[in-house]
């Protein structure tokens, strides 16, 4: 190698690195230019129903209490508490 010029083999390494980059290129982003794209499947929404008990589970009896909506001075106060300053 010592009768080859400096530059051809400066060359030649940096034709080399360039097919490696491109090969790479090539097999990370392969599947996306290849034009079969698979359909996205449609995300099914949750269901509104409840489930049953598993086998085996805890039984747990909770108390029938109705939900009522919270004063807004209420949730306030009580979030500040929480944070510990008043």
């Amino acid at each position: 190698m010592a009768d080859v010029p400096k530059s051809k083999f400066n060359a030649f390494w940096a034709i080399v690195i360039a097919l490696l980059i491109i090969a790479g290129v090539w097999a990370f982003f392969g599947d996306a230019f290849s034009g079969s794209e698979v359909p996205a499947e449609e995300p099914q929404p949750p269901s509104t129903e409840w489930t049953t008990a598993p086998e085996g589970g805890v039984e747990v009896d909770l108390p029938e209490t109705p939900m009522r909506a919270a004063e807004p001075e209420a949730q306030q106060q009580e979030s500040t508490n929480a944070s510990g300053t008043e």
